[in-house]
C-alpha cells in the first residue's frame, strides 16, 4: 500500500521494495542528487511500482547495542535471522511473491551462520527464521543447518515450514543443528480447499511431514485459514477430523483470509463482488466463504476443540498475551506455545 499510506502519514520519501534502499536514498540526500534513479522511491509527488528485487547481495547490519535489541533479549530473549528471499510457491492469498519476488534468493550458508553466532553471543536465547518457508529449498535449508553445527550454535531456534514431503532424515538433521519448533503454514487438512489455495502440497505430504516432524522430537504447531474459496460444512468437517489425528500438535485457527492486492484471492473477491476495485484496502478486508459465516466456522472448531488448550482460536486473545509477559517475566524464553501440548 504504498500511496496509501504515503497519503496517510504525509510523508516525504517512502521505499517500496526492500529497505536496503534505504541507504541510497540517505546517500543521495547527503550529496544533494537526484534521487528519480534510485529503483523503489516515491515521494509525495510520483508515485512507483515495486522495483525488481535486490540483485546486490543483501546483508543485515546488526548492532548489539540498539535499544530495540535489548528490548527483544528482556522479552522473550528473541530474535530474528534470515536465510533468503522470494517464495516460488503460488498461494493466492499470499503478497510475498509480488514484494520479494518468485525466485529464491539465498544467502550463503556461512553468512548465514556468522550472523546467528553474533545474535547468540549478543545474548539471544531463541532464534527465528524469518524466511517465508525455511525449506523451500531443502538443499539450502540442510546446508544452513550444517552451518549452524559447524559454526558451533547452541541457542534453540524455529521458523515457518511448508509441509511438502521432506527427504529422508531432514528434520533429524534441523534437530541435531538447533530447530526446536516447527510451525507449519498448513492452512487446511481437506485435499480440495488445499487445491483451491493452490498450496504446494497434498494432505499425504502434510501427514509425511508431521510424521517425519514428530519423530525428531520436535514441537510443532500448524496454522489453519479457513473461510476461504470453496470452503464449506463438509470441507470444514474434514480439516477438524483430520486435525484430530494428527498428536502432540498445536493448532491455530485464524478465520476469513485478509484480502492484499496484486493477489490471485483479489481478482477472486473482484469477481464475486465482495470487494469493487474502489476499496481502500489499507484498511483490513478479509474474504468469507459464500456457503458459511465465519461465526458458523468459529463455533464449530470452538465445539469441536471441546476445551482443549492445544486449539487455539485466533492468537489467543489478551489473556494469552498476559499468559506469556508472565512467563517471560519469570525467564521462559521462546515461542512457548509448545507449553498448550497435553
Amino acid at each position: 500500500f504504498p500511496k496509501e499510506l504515503m497519503d496517510i502519514l504525509n510523508a516525504d520519501y517512502g521505499i517500496i521494495g526492500e529497505g536496503e534502499r534505504l541507504i541510497l536514498l540517505l546517500k543521495a540526500l547527503e550529496d544533494n542528487r537526484d534521487i528519480s534513479d534510485i529503483p523503489g522511491i516515491i515521494t509525495r509527488e510520483t508515485n512507483a511500482a515495486i522495483p525488481d528485487p535486490w540483485n546486490n547481495e543483501f546483508t543485515r547490519i546488526f548492532n548489539p547495542e540498539n535499544r530495540y535489541i535489548q528490548l527483544y533479549l528482556q522479552k522473550g530473549g528473541m530474535l530474528n535471522l534470515q536465510t533468503k528471499r522470494g517464495c516460488p510457491f503460488e498461494c493466492i492469498y499470499c503478497t510475498y511473491p509480488h514484494i520479494e519476488g518468485k525466485h529464491l534468493r539465498l544467502i550463503c550458508p556461512d553468512d548465514v551462520a556468522n550472523t546467528a553466532k553474533m545474535l547468540q553471543e549478543a545474548g539471544a536465547k531463541y532464534l527465528f527464521i524469518t524466511d517465508s518457508a525455511f525449506n523451500s529449498s531443502y538443499s539450502h535449508s540442510i546446508d544452513v543447518a550444517r552451518a549452524f553445527i559447524n559454526a558451533g550454535i547452541s541457542i534453540p531456534w524455529g521458523a515457518f515450514f511448508a509441509p511438502t514431503k521432506p527427504p529422508h532424515d531432514f528434520y533429524r538433521i534441523m534437530a541435531d543443528a538447533g530447530l526446536t519448533h516447527v510451525e507449519f503454514g498448513t492452512e487446511s487438512m481437506c485435499n480440495d480447499i488445499l487445491k483451491s489455495y493452490k498450496k504446494p502440497f497434498n494432505l499425504n505430504e502434510l501427514f509425511t511431514a508431521h510424521r517425519s516432524a514428530s519423530d525428531a522430537g520436535l514441537h510443532i504447531a500448524h496454522y489453519l485459514l479457513l473461510g476461504g474459496p470453496d470452503e464449506s460444512d463438509r470441507t470444514i468437517n474434514e480439516t477438524l477430523e483430520n486435525a484430530d489425528k494428527l498428536d502432540k500438535s498445536v493448532f491455530f485457527f485464524f478465520c476469513g483470509i485478509r484480502i492484499y492486492p496484486h493477489t490471485e484471492l483479489y481478482d477472486i473477491a473482484i469477481k464475486e463482488r465482495q470487494i469493487s476495485d474502489t476499496d481502500r484496502l489499507i484498511e483490513p478486508i478479509f474474504y468469507n466463504s459464500q456457503n458459511l459465516t465465519s461465526d458458523e466456522i468459529i463455533k464449530r472448531v470452538e465445539k469441536h476443540a471441546d476445551g482443549r488448550p492445544n486449539w487455539v482460536i485466533g492468537a489467543g486473545g489478551e489473556k494469552t498475551a498476559k499468559i506469556l509477559e508472565r512467563m517471560y517475566t519469570r525467564g521462559r524464553y521462546g515461542p512457548l506455545w509448545e507449553h498448550l501440548i497435553p
